[in-house]
């Protein structure tokens, strides 16, 4: 991957995350609706981060993830890296808010995944949205889309790394698994993964052709709400609604990672002057991302200042983002001994299992 995509990746992903945070602090009960503009986007941040997700897979295995054992030790280390402390997070929240004002959260602006075991359960094995099973942890409800990147990784993998007749039954059974609702926006994650190979036969196109695909994609996805409402109503049972809406920011961010990144060089080279902060400010997006609403619904069931006012607006918006900071970037550093420690546990799990070949084999 270039350096100028890589930084563009890195501002394209702070800025998804930004918007899933800002446009959740903007409802009226957390910010007196501060920014409502904002929380129109909220689906297309995560149909952005799709595409970003199948692009980087794209990378991963083609330059450094090249055995079945790095990439799920990778893919673990990235998710539970911040999914574990999230989590925790979650439930201190949650535990803090409901002995204040549990009103708030049963009867509030959010819907509440309650107290439940099953909800935590759910979401830590990334099941809680197979076959449209609705089901959060607590208040955190940003998790429903890891049980979606979790599939991608899990279904990409089986097609990838396995090999001969057992690649396609493992693949039939996870898709069964998961079911249709998740299938449906798999073809959005692959659109990133086909960017990146277009990308690498593609090594550059002409000017004008390359701006009008990244004018035509930030088109598609500033559009969005439009189309959004438009098809709403246009569904099928067991699918997640919006789902044409999501094609098309599927289609619209692609086009946009595409013309950017066949751009001339001398037209990218702006964003290595933001190379440093927009790659810090990537690592705390996951962070971000799944520390924000437990936090912003802990401060607003609490009541301390009233929703429009100055005090109330700067804990909103500014608690999250210390959390991400503060809590974000260890959580970040940490898949590193993480991902060491899954990959010796898979080490010892291919000594403890006999090989077919070897003669003291059962």
């Amino acid at each position: 991957m270039d350096r100028h995509t890589s930084v563009f990746l890195d501002i394209s992903r702070f800025t998804a995350a930004m918007v899933v945070f800002v446009g959740h602090t903007a409802g009226h009960a957390f910010s007196g609706g501060l920014f409502w503009q904002v929380g129109r986007y909220l689906e297309t941040a995560v149909m952005v981060f799709f595409v970003l997700s199948g692009y980087v897979i794209g990378y991963v295995t083609d330059t450094r993830e090249t055995k079945a054992k790095d990439y799920a030790a990778a893919r673990l280390a990235r998710l539970y890296s911040v999914v574990l402390p999230a989590l925790l997070l979650t439930v201190a929240a949650d535990a803090i808010g409901l002995s204040a004002n549990a009103g708030f959260y049963y009867n509030g602006p959010w819907n509440f995944g309650g107290e439940h075991l099953l909800g935590y359960l759910a979401t830590f094995l990334y099941a809680n949205e197979f076959w449209s099973w609705p089901v959060a942890p607590g208040s955190n409800a940003p998790f429903w889309s890891l049980s979606y990147e979790a599939s991608y990784y899990v279904l990409f993998g089986l097609y990838f790394f396995l090999k001969g007749p057992r690649k396609w039954l493992w693949l039939i059974l996870a898709a069964l698994l998961v079911g249709p609702s998740i299938l449906s926006r798999l073809p959005i994650w692959l659109m990133g993964l086909g960017v990146y190979h277009l990308r690498k036969r593609i090594r550059s196109l002409p000017g004008w052709v390359a701006g009008a695909a990244f004018i035509l994609g930030l088109a598609l996805v500033y559009a969005s709400p439009l189309i959004r409402e438009g098809t709403h109503r246009w569904t099928l049972p067991l699918l997640r609604p919006m789902l044409i809406s999501d094609y098309t920011d599927g289609i619209g961010f692609s086009l946009v990672i595409l013309g950017f990144s066949t751009l001339p060089e001398s037209i990218k080279d702006w964003v290595q002057s933001v190379a440093a902060p927009a790659r810090y400010a990537g690592s705390l997006t996951f962070s971000l991302y799944l520390f924000h609403l437990p936090l912003i619904m802990l401060i607003a069931a609490l009541g301390w200042f009233p929703v429009d006012s100055a005090p109330q607006r700067m804990m909103v918006f500014g608690v999250p983002l210390m959390a991400a900071v503060l809590i974000g970037r260890p959580c970040e550093r940490a898949k590193i001994p993480l991902k060491r420690w899954f990959l010796a546990l898979f080490d010892r799990w291919g000594k403890s299992i006999p090989h077919p070949d070897k003669p003291n084999a059962a």
